[in-house]
């Protein structure tokens, strides 16, 4: 009970853990960890599913486990998260390459190759500043009074939800653990029912309810219609990984829409083009980094060619720079295809990057739903939802509430950049 009390899912206790969404089944896995009180206790990313308060959380009771004598071995590419660290060691190639005691500033971010992490003009670009918009609104999801509740449960984890994306867009879907941001994306793609309210997908009728308020069951023709429409990244998608070659697995979904030969090769020769593994076309996808097995998983996903990608944590536990390059090449597989993406993730720092839109949900309904930087402009709100805008925002906004000439709508650090180099030629300071 104290375990559970500890990372806040006492409330869960009787709940089916398979029915949980993934940082709610991180949640529970390191309460099981806690519950056995170990001298040592050997943590791997074990808040890469998280939001932004499970993972203070889970932070909070490291540091008082440490207090009280338990030697903690943390794994993790999250630089704040061994700030308080006594002993900080990288690893390249099976071997220590740097050990420092408590400061986090002489360990460069790394790179999977083990290089330090450099510019990188792929992670400077934004969706939302230079990346090609739609010309004209036309809708591609609209979902109306959606409500979805698991077997057993005493409350939907969607109510009453109704949102339009339209073609083209880039949207981030974001929220605390349980906010139903997996389970919405699971039924866009018809691989859950929800018990009342309508999907609609390219006009193509997802969920509809009856007059008599049942709800009609998606037609084999238009289920078909449905998996060449929608792409779906599921998290850990390198789990999904089972070929010989990495060709072969890339190869597995266009082969599944009845394409020919020449056509499969085709789709799967583009598919590695853009996400730049060609050369890894023979390699065993079991042989590769983690950063690369989550490419060849996506390419699989983007060589059938979808209209709708919709990709869920598709960077959880890898380190800086392999996000950023699994999202720039998504970004520039977006300028190619002018597709519609949606992006599940907690990191407010991809979202304000890579997408335009955000749904911010909360308590299963829709916080919020705007622009970049209109929703980031509620950054308090956002915050007391147990979210965090990214930590540029953070900084810039406390400046200007502190009364330095800064704009307060800062969410990139091109943009912070930017804006200190205009107030230094202005020769601007604090009121």
């Amino acid at each position: 009970a104290m375990s559970l009390d500890a990372v806040d899912m006492s409330g869960q206790r009787e709940a089916d853990p398979t029915r949980m969404s993934g940082g709610q089944q991180q949640r529970v896995a390191i309460a099981g960890m806690l519950a056995m009180n170990p001298e040592i206790l050997v943590l791997d990313e074990p808040t890469a599913m998280l939001d932004p308060q499970g993972r203070a959380d889970i932070m909070h009771i490291l540091d008082e486990l440490q207090q009280h004598g338990t030697t903690i071995i943390l794994v993790t590419h999250h630089r704040d998260e061994f700030v308080n660290a006594d002993r900080i060691i990288r690893l390249d190639n099976g071997r220590i390459v740097q050990s420092a005691r408590g400061n986090t500033a002489s360990i460069p971010e790394m790179d999977e190759s083990g290089t330090a992490q450099e510019d990188n003009p792929i992670a400077k670009s934004n969706i939302a500043n230079g990346a090609s918009k739609p010309t004209s609104a036309v809708p591609i999801i609209e979902i109306h009074n959606l409500i979805y509740q698991y077997p057993n449960s005493s409350k939907p984890v969607l109510d009453k939800l109704s949102i339009t994306i339209n073609e083209g867009e880039t949207v981030a879907i974001t929220g605390h653990n349980g906010a139903g941001k997996t389970t919405l994306a699971r039924l866009l793609c018809a691989l859950e029912q929800p018990q009342s309210g309508s999907i609609t997908v390219n006009t193509i009728p997802v969920a509809r309810q009856r007059a008599n308020g049942n709800m009609q069951s998606l037609k084999r023709a238009d289920r078909e219609k449905l998996r060449a429409t929608i792409g779906y990244v599921m998290q850990h998608p390198e789990r999904q990984l089972f070929a010989e070659t990495v060709a072969e697995d890339v190869a597995y979904g266009p082969r599944n829409q009845r394409l020919d030969e020449a056509q499969v090769d085709e789709h799967v020769s583009q598919a590695m083009a853009l996400l730049h593994i060609e050369h890894l076309a023979d390699r065993s996808p079991f042989d590769l980094s983690g950063g690369q097995q989550r490419l060849v998983a996506i390419a699989g996903v983007i060589a059938c060619q979808p209209r709708i990608l919709i990709m869920d944590e598709p960077t959880a536990g890898l380190d800086p720079k392999g996000r950023d390059r699994i999202l720039g090449q998504i970004l520039e597989y977006h300028k190619e295809q002018k597709n519609t993406i949606l992006l599940v993730s907690h990191s407010m720092e991809d979202v304000a990057k890579y997408t335009e839109k955000v749904l911010v949900m909360n308590h299963s309904r829709v916080a919020m739903f705007d622009e970049v930087e209109k929703v980031f402009s509620h950054s308090r709100e956002i915050e007391a939802m147990g979210l965090a805008v990214p930590q540029v925002s953070r900084v810039f906004l406390s400046l200007s509430e502190k009364g330095w000439p800064v704009p307060a709508n800062v969410y990139t650090v091109e943009q912070a950049k930017t804006a200190l180099e205009t107030i230094l030629r202005q020769g601007g300071g604090a009121n």
